[in-house]
């Protein structure tokens, strides 16, 4: 039975855009991408990678490439910015009538259609060129096999520099590995031109891309003097530096600088009272520039037990915006401050930076020391001797969504402790595999404890059910004492799509019992929204 995940993702900010060199055939471009708010699935996220300014050339027909990135990144990580940059591309023929051109993406090349409307294009993808072979390849991502346009328009009005706003929306069915895998995408994008410049460093940076410095490791050779020297001369400019005032880009320049001499900062977290909305702005800055010294500082700031917790939590939080492979550094790092427990009086601490491990791994790309760290959690939890700490490793396992710690989380279903169970049942909702689907179905039907089911309801309800499990689920949306798990299995049942019929008459019957007021909100909106999906579909 296929696996269905929905998911829902937000992207918003400023995007600067500087012209750079010019010659007779185009334009380079310099692209910084501020003020990110990303949520996927309501939830905030943050991906670093939108911090980084990047050059695109633009033709004189308006099609975009080559790409310049000055600073290293995978290649998932320059196509997400070449994306961005797509949004904008459009062809500049001078023509009256319709035309028909060939463009290329992310996905390869596509036709695409243009009509002149007074002031404005119309542009429309009619069918994607290219299908490729592909072999599976293990913990590799995988690449599009056939992309079929469902629906696609955008209009765009142009100007002398490059446009004043567009919009548009695309659906797509992409079918992976012949079929094997099928996505939908639906898409809205718009862009509207501000009249204020964003603070960004891209004002800041040569209008000749052949002096935009790509980004080198900082030199290892140099004296302790020199080292002293560096040191001073960051805290003085720390010092100097309004953290209220200047922005994450800004300060993240100042500190690309003093990389191998970030460690410092220790000592000036300890001897500065900064209030929060300058840690915010400080850790935020670190947290993205994601580099061997960033990242040892803020392990450091997280263990050090002469800060406040809140300022140790917030360094948790940094260390989880980083995306470049782990080293053997920072991991050797993360280890030493597993094994000496930094939080001994807060475990909610503790359980909380183990938590942040997890979600590191799941964002790096996998290497050796990823592994390491991933076994060395999977033993923990084996070893582990208090509930406490077991439903802590297991939290920390399911945020690395990696499926080869599937049976280690399926070994704690049937534990003793609830807490362990439901951080069980969590976990292998991460994961989200068919192997985890099936110990949470085993749980489902086992499960007698109220706070645990409600978290087996909330992991399973991405997968699609069967009539057997969707009476389970009914039965504890109507029958359980929790109001929180009568919830989640309402919110089950509403995910459902394949059996609309049988979950409308268990959302009717829980209509006629349900007694807290939210819950009954929340199953008359899932029963309407089942009810307009029908008509749409008879229509």
């Amino acid at each position: 039975m296929g696996q269905v995940v929905n998911n829902h993702h937000h992207l918003s900010g400023y995007l600067s855009i500087k012209a750079l060199n010019r010659d007779e055939s185009g334009r380079w471009w310099g692209l910084h991408f501020t003020n990110v708010l990303e949520k996927a699935d309501g939830m905030p996220q943050v991906d670093p990678v939108f911090a980084r300014p990047f050059a695109v050339y633009r033709q004189n027909d308006g099609l975009l490439g080559p790409f310049k990135f000055f600073e290293p990144l995978t290649e998932q990580q320059q196509k997400k910015l070449k994306g961005l940059a797509y949004t904008l591309q459009f062809n500049h023929a001078d023509i009256a009538g319709p035309w028909i051109h060939k463009e290329r993406d992310n996905s390869g090349l596509y036709e695409v259609s243009y009509q002149k409307q007074d002031n404005a294009l119309l542009k429309q993808k009619a069918r994607y060129l290219t299908e490729q072979p592909v072999k599976k390849q293990p913990n590799r991502l995988a690449r599009l096999d056939k992309i079929n346009i469902l629906e696609s328009t955008q209009t765009i009005h142009p100007s002398a520099c490059w446009l004043k706003r567009t919009l548009g929306k695309e659906k797509l069915q992409i079918d992976v590995f012949s079929g094997e895998y099928t996505a939908k995408t639906e898409q809205y994008f718009s862009f509207e031109t501000n009249s204020k410049l964003a603070n960004t460093v891209l004002w800041q940076m040569p209008a000749d891309i052949h002096h935009w410095a790509e980004k080198t490791e900082q030199p290892a050779n140099l004296t302790e003097a020199e080292l002293a020297a560096m040191r001073e001369v960051l805290l003085a400019t720390l010092a100097e530096i309004d953290l209220e005032a200047i922005s994450v880009d800004e300060l993240l320049s100042v500190l690309k600088n003093f990389d191998i001499v970030l460690p410092v900062l220790q000592q000036f977290f300890r001897e500065n009272t900064l209030s929060e909305a300058q840690q915010m702005t400080l850790f935020h800055a670190l947290g993205l520039m994601d580099s061997p010294g960033s990242n040892l500082l803020l392990v450091a700031l997280m263990n050090e037990q002469e800060l406040q917790y809140a300022t140790r939590f917030r360094a948790i939080q940094a260390l989880t915006q980083g995306t470049r492979p782990l080293t053997k550094a920072l991991t050797e790092s993360l280890l030493n401050s597993i094994e000496e427990n930094s939080f001994p009086d807060r475990p909610d601490m503790r359980g909380a930076s183990l938590m942040a491990f997890g979600a590191m791994l799941n964002r790096r790309e996998n290497n050796e020391f990823s592994q390491l760290l991933t076994v060395e959690m999977m033993d923990r939890l084996l070893l582990a001797e208090n509930e406490r700490d077991k439903a802590s490793y297991l939290a920390a396992l399911g945020n690395t969504y990696d499926e080869s710690v599937t049976d280690t989380v399926t070994n704690h279903i049937a534990d003793n402790s609830a807490s362990v169970r439901a951080n069980a049942a969590y976990a292998l909702g991460q994961i989200g595999s068919e192997k985890a689907k099936q110990a949470l179905n085993f749980m489902l039907h086992r499960e007698t404890d109220g706070f645990v089911q409600g978290e087996v309801l909330g992991a399973i309800a991405q997968f699609e059910l069967d009539e057997k499990d969707l009476q389970v689920v009914s039965e504890l949306a109507q029958n359980s004492q929790r109001d929180g798990t009568r919830k989640r299995a309402i919110e089950a049942l509403s995910k459902q799509k394949k059996h609309q019929q049988l979950v409308s008459q268990k959302l009717n019957q829980i209509l006629k019992t349900e007694r807290n007021r939210e819950n009954f909100e929340q199953a008359a909106r899932a029963l309407a929204q089942f009810s307009d999906e029908k008509v749409g579909t008879e229509n």
